[in-house]
């Protein structure tokens, strides 16, 4: 008779969870298009991660001596820090794609926010390398060099990532007399912002794994239940729904990934007339209240 334990059961509950936000999060990608920095496909991505993750650890129900299970489930479990941070990187870079005004200032932004995914996909590799080259389940709960690696850069990432939600806070203000119409900007980095601060939460559940004196008392297999609940299972659902809910909240974006928004009849547009035709129009209204005088 196999013996379920609390993290089995809790991965259970995950399981059960995320099979239903997975499709969701499928059928968003498909709404909103597979830009890969458009945070879509990363949240896609992280839901399937935890589905796999949780499939892993509840195999280990009926064979607790073998290791590979107890792996599979440890490296899903680290890297879901990546889809989360990309995620939230892709959904404030539309905002501030959206409200840059010149094509320059757009391409240095994407430059900058691919740089931190690369960052992040190098924590990435770091974790997985760390938690596979292990032996032992001991060697597993216990701290390897690349995975302590991986999970610094990780908040590096994050801080990065904090920082350009704050630029995008401060540009929506400084644009905002410019909207004629209410847009999906405030949405996204609202959602963002909600998301931060849960997954800091989650970022600190890991460091106290690593760092802390009773490091056992963190670890996924052989730690405190509550603690993974409150510090990282909870924070990252509950990130995963706000995710969810902008993207049927949202608009979609053209074909063409244009983020163009509306701000006002003064900005001039690829749809817009040209400047000579600006000039144009502008001597002929002039000639008329000439006339007119």
């Amino acid at each position: 008779m196999p013996t379920i334990t609390p993290t089995d059961v809790l991965a259970i509950v995950k399981l059960a969870i995320y099979a239903p936000l997975f499709p969701l999060s499928v059928y968003l990608l498909f709404r909103q298009g597979f830009a890969k920095d458009a945070g879509w496909l990363q949240l896609s991505i992280f839901c399937l991660i935890r589905l796999i993750g949780s499939a892993a650890q509840i195999v280990t129900i009926h064979d607790k001596s073998s290791l590979t299970p107890y792996i599979m489930a440890d490296v899903l479990l680290v890297i879901g820090l990546a889809p989360l941070l990309v995620a939230s990187l892709g959904f404030v870079s539309r905002a501030i794609r959206t409200m840059l005004q010149s094509q320059r200032s757009v391409s240095t932004f994407t430059m900058i926010s691919r740089a931190v995914s690369v960052v992040s996909l190098v924590a990435l590799v770091l974790c997985i390398v760390g938690s596979t080259n292990v032996t032992s389940l001991e060697q597993l709960v216990s701290s390897q060099p690349l995975l302590t690696a991986g999970k610094i850069i990780f908040g590096v990432v994050y801080v990065a990532v904090v920082m350009i939600t704050a630029f995008a806070i401060i540009l929506y203000y400084h644009t905002r007399s410019q909207r004629t119409k209410p847009n999906d900007e405030g949405v996204l980095i609202l959602a963002v912002v909600v998301a931060l601060p849960l997954i800091l939460v989650r970022l600190i559940y890991a460091y106290l794994g690593t760092w802390a004196s009773d490091k056992a008392r963190y670890s996924p297999f052989t730690g405190s239940l509550t603690l993974q609940i409150t510090l990282s299972v909870g924070e990252e659902i509950a990130v995963s729904i706000v995710f969810i809910v902008i993207g049927f909240v949202v608009s979609k974006l053209p074909k063409d990934g244009s983020t163009a928004a509306d701000f006002g009849p003064m900005q001039l547009g690829p749809q817009d007339n040209s400047i000579d035709d600006v000039a144009a129009q502008t001597k002929g209204v002039n000639a008329t209240w000439a006339g007119r005088m």
